[in-house]
């Protein structure tokens, strides 16, 4: 009766998926890769976020200077402690590549002022053309006046 229930509870401990957040294991600014892991127990399901984990890539990415993360390839599952022929522990993998260039907020914040100075800029010039272009039109319409 015991080793029933040991087994049907190792079954049911078996099926269970736990999530894990997947931590910033190598970073290469050269290339623009940033690899994320998290382990796996022996009879465990695992899994991670995979929101979290492209917003923990993007975080890295972007402190080297680049603007996002995507992610490519599939997770490489490595064994990471073996006991004889058994592997007690997986170490999974998930790589992401760093794309386009991030602009820093103060160069950000500069451009935005400077298209906020050429379209006002514009504006006033435009009223200026326009209030000119109103008065020669004038000059070529005819106003009648009617007396009664």
């Amino acid at each position: 009766m015991k080793s029933l229930f040991l087994a049907l509870s190792l079954l049911m401990l078996a099926g269970c998926t736990i999530t894990r957040q997947a931590n910033v294991s190598e970073v290469n600014a050269t290339s623009g890769i940033v690899r994320l892991t998290w382990n796996q127990a022996m009879l465990q399901t695992a899994r991670t976020d995979d929101y979290v984990a492209k917003g923990t890539a993007t975080r890295e990415c972007q402190q080297m200077g680049y603007a996002n993360a995507v992610g490519f390839g599939q997770p490489v599952s490595t064994c990471s402690v073996y006991a004889g022929s058994l592997c007690l522990n997986t170490k999974i993998t998930l790589s992401y590549q760093c794309q386009g260039m991030a602009i820093p907020s103060t160069t950000a914040n500069l451009l935005l002022n400077i298209q906020v100075s050429l379209l006002i800029t514009g504006l006033l010039l435009c009223r200026h053309f326009c209030i000119f272009n109103l008065i020669a039109l004038m000059r070529f319409i005819p106003i009648r006046i009617f007396n009664n």
